[in-house]
């Protein structure tokens, strides 16, 4: 589970993020989306709170991303090594 995949909006000023939405014109909440949805054993739950983020999020299902910007974002975003307490607000 993805619980949050955005951190609270916090990853959508990422550096790798945005040059991978840079290239594709899209967000950087959708490549983030879109990479989450690579994975089988994943399952984002984004929220919003605005009827536009609806669409973004929805949008984040048409971004097709390369083989290099899945190795970017794996580097950027290594998989955590130990188990971690969710974060709560």
């Amino acid at each position: 589970m993805a619980y949050s995949p955005l951190d609270q909006g916090r990853l959508t000023g990422h550096r790798v993020l945005k040059a991978i939405a840079d290239r594709y014109g899209v967000t950087a909440a959708q490549v983030a989306l879109a990479w989450l949805l690579q994975f089988d054993d994943v399952m984002p739950i984004p929220k919003t709170s605005r009827i536009e983020g609806v669409d973004e999020i929805l949008g984040a299902c048409d971004v097709l991303l390369s083989v290099q910007d899945l190795a970017e974002l794996s580097a950027a975003f290594p998989s955590p090594r130990a188990s971690a307490r969710m974060e709560t607000t």
